[in-house]
């Protein structure tokens, strides 16, 4: 929840407006781009551009709009950027679920015993990082885009949260419904997600 890529602009301009101009997305198959198609699906002027570059290209002036993620979110004010659209609060006002964001991959083929053992240590790590939230300090910083300790803070806690360490039902029904809208723009092939306890199967029709 509030953890969405957000549209932003050097000068002001209304998302329903937003088809009139190019924007600068973080790659095609991306869930920003996904997002940005559901709620904007006129805009098809897109860039891929390098997350990391896409604030300076806006301020730049080289495209009128782009789609932030990471750090972003909390430094566009600062660097003179307006708010176009915030991607998660458009996504929880229509489906009233959180928003899937990244994930963690294993090989089906390995041995059933081994995903459990790397599924618990993943859980384990993320439970030792909210009781130690400065354990991870020093390494965070080292490939943050922001040096800001508040900026590093926020970040984390918007990322990494109750649902990285259990889906619950909603985040399952949540990626059901994000990978639903990927088939219905036509960004992916249709997808079926089948969940064994909290790992997901995903089986491409």
């Amino acid at each position: 929840f509030g953890c969405g890529p957000l549209l932003v602009s050097k000068y002001p301009i209304k998302l329903k407006d937003i088809a009139n101009h190019s924007i600068a997305v973080p790659g095609m198959l991306t869930t920003a781009n996904l997002l940005l198609s559901i709620f904007a699906p006129d805009a098809i002027n897109k860039t891929a551009v390098l997350f990391s570059d896409i604030e300076k290209e806006v301020i730049a002036e080289n495209y009128d709009a782009g789609l932030l993620i990471h750090e972003g979110r909390f430094t566009y004010r600062e660097k003179g950027l307006h708010k176009i659209a915030d991607m998660g609060e458009l996504w929880e006002q229509r489906t009233h679920f959180p928003l899937p964001l990244g994930c963690i991959v294993i090989k089906k083929s390995l041995p059933e015993n081994l995903k459990r053992e790397v599924n618990e240590a993943i859980a384990q790590s993320v439970r030792f990082a909210f009781e130690n939230p400065e354990a991870s300090a020093t390494f965070v910083k080292q490939h943050a885009q922001e040096l800001s300790d508040e900026v590093v803070r926020d970040h984390i806690r918007l990322y990494v949260n109750a649902y990285s360490e259990n889906l619950g039902e909603p985040g399952k029904q949540a990626i059901k419904l994000l990978l639903s809208e990927g088939f219905k723009q036509g960004l992916m092939n249709e997808v079926v997600p089948v969940f064994t306890g909290e790992k997901l199967n995903v089986v491409t029709q």
